[in-house]
């Protein structure tokens, strides 16, 4: 009898490790089917459920969260996909002039609540009288086809931009000759692209911490000369100010692509604007001293069709929209300024220019 007892505990003892057998098999085997999928159906976007579980806990499903008070939330179908993006329409808007239309670009591996959340351009366009709209990438990755190889899809993020300024335009009272384009990071170098392919429907561009890509730079050949605001700061560690090779992050792989330095970006569209004058330099009140940054702001103006172009150098400022209250995605982003307000200064930028 003691003997079958022993016999019985032994089994018992080995369930566990038979249990965690199992379970490491399972995830093995998901696993391996994840990247045999993705080998059969030649997807280079595509990412193993691992990775794919990592990215859907920080973009949740939109049914799984509010929409942002002043924003709703809507989808638009273009060649065969489903597209989303929320927006800010100021009330009474169809009983007075057309309204000015601010596009604001998501970076990479984020989402429009997000964005909306950084930089409040919303709540600014309610007060002063123009409509805002956070469009979203959708690939795995969420981000934007800016130009660099490492970002290129079989998504045609341009025309999706065309289209939603089409629908935008049809269903609503905006103005065609003051569309503009803003964003951040790899939203910030998708808008400097859209300066590059969509200079017939935009007025004027305002990138934050993005260089252009060396892959888009080259060709690059907007129909027209097209004003351009720059924001950067010099230790960011993401977008180096000096140019060279984006940093990303290891655990959703891929390199990111290299850049041209912040003066060669400024440079470039100095060019493409013909601004020959020398600039004026104005160092703006230290209103943070606290934060330990500083801005130079340098100014051409005018260039070629009223056209100008600024850069707002952030002394010790990084990956961040400068005068943001919101807390970084990643830790590593560095000093958000708070000498000035990014958003404030763009829109002020923004309404002196019409296409």
């Amino acid at each position: 009898m003691s003997q079958v007892k022993h016999q019985k505990l032994h089994v018992v003892t080995r369930l566990p490790t038979l249990f965690a057998l199992t379970t490491l098999s399972l995830i093995a085997l998901v696993m391996s089917s994840g990247c045999l999928n993705r080998k059969a159906s030649g997807q280079s976007e595509s990412v193993g459920p691992i990775r794919q579980l990592i990215l859907d806990r920080r973009n949740p499903k939109k049914s799984e969260k509010s929409i942002p008070s002043g924003l709703s939330f809507h989808t638009i179908m273009h060649n065969g996909e489903k597209r989303t993006y929320y927006l800010s329409v100021p009330q009474g808007s169809m009983s007075s002039r057309p309204l000015p239309l601010v596009l604001v670009f998501h970076g990479g591996h984020a989402n429009g609540e997000k964005m909306a959340e950084i930089t409040q351009m919303h709540l600014l366009g309610m007060r002063a009288g123009f409509a805002v709209a956070y469009p979203e990438a959708i690939t795995t990755d969420r981000v934007w086809n800016d130009g660099r190889s490492t970002t290129a899809s079989a998504t045609d993020d341009i025309a999706f931009v065309r289209a939603l300024i089409d629908q935008l335009v049809k269903q609503h009272n905006i103005d065609e000759r003051r569309i503009y384009a803003t964003g951040a990071s790899n939203g910030g170098m998708f808008s400097l692209r859209i300066g590059c392919d969509l200079s017939d429907r935009i007025a004027a561009i305002a990138p934050v911490v993005a260089n252009m890509p060396v892959d888009l730079i080259t060709n690059c050949k907007p129909r027209r000369p097209i004003s351009t605001m720059i924001f950067n700061g010099t230790r960011d560690s993401l977008m180096p100010f000096t140019g060279g090779e984006v940093a990303g992050l290891k655990i959703l792989g891929r390199g990111k692509g290299d850049v041209v330095s912040a003066d060669a970006t400024v440079s470039f569209w100095r060019k493409i604007n013909s601004c020959t004058s020398t600039p004026t330099l104005e160092q703006l009140p230290d209103r943070s001293p606290g934060d330990g940054t500083r801005v130079t702001e340098f100014r051409w103006s005018p260039c070629w069709g009223e056209t100008e172009v600024i850069h707002l150098v952030v002394e010790g400022g990084g990956h961040t929209w400068p005068g943001s209250s919101a807390t970084p995605t990643l830790r590593k982003s560095g000093v958000t300024s708070q000498d000035i307000s990014a958003t404030k200064l763009i829109w002020e930028f923004f309404k002196r220019h019409v296409l």
